[in-house]
Parts: C-alpha cells; structure tokens; sequence
C-alpha cells in the first residue's frame, strides 16, 4: 500500500510563488510508486483547494504523511505545525514517513 502524502503550500506570504516551484520539486521527486500524493494549495488570500486540512483529529482518513512547502509567515513561523499538531497528522517535518 502507498503511503499518502499530503503536500501543503503556497500561502499568504511574500513567498508564495516560491512555495509553489518548492511544491513542484518535491512533488516530481516523489516515487509514485512508494507515495499517492494530494495537493493542497493555499491561495494568497488564505483559500484552500480542493479544501482545508481540519484540525480535529481523525478527521483527515485520506492523509498518511502531510509535506509541508510554506515559506515565511504563517509557514515558517509554526503557525502551520500547530494546526497540524491538532489535526494528529503526521508530518515530513517530524520524519513520519510511515503509517503509524
């Protein structure tokens, strides 16, 4: 079974076009093979596509692994990990690249 990575980025932050081509990066070096990989964009004005992420745990079935690309505020700051802190997801950060 693959592991499903969830891949965050872009962001309200000045860095947003540099979260995006991180995102692309990542996204072409991950094995298809070993990984599904879910995008999830975050528009400069804080939208999410295809939707958000929610922080009550259990609630993201689909999400083995989250990959977080952001840049700068609301990215680098923690923001980002604490919300997926709350969510209970797993992230790259943390080196959880397996199902627990």
């Amino acid at each position: 079974m693959k592991t499903r990575v969830a891949v965050l980025f872009g962001g309200r932050s000045g860095e947003h076009e540099v979260s995006l081509r991180s995102a692309a990066a990542i996204i072409a070096a991950l094995d298809s093979e070993r990984y599904e990989v879910s995008q999830f964009l975050i528009s400069k004005k804080g939208k999410w596509s295809p939707g958000p992420i929610s922080p009550e745990p259990g609630s993201n079935p689909g999400i083995d692994v989250v990959f977080p690309v952001l840049h700068g505020t609301f990215g680098e700051d923690g923001t980002m990990q604490g919300l997926l802190e709350l969510a209970a997801c797993p992230t790259s950060a943390r080196g959880c690249w397996r199902r627990p």
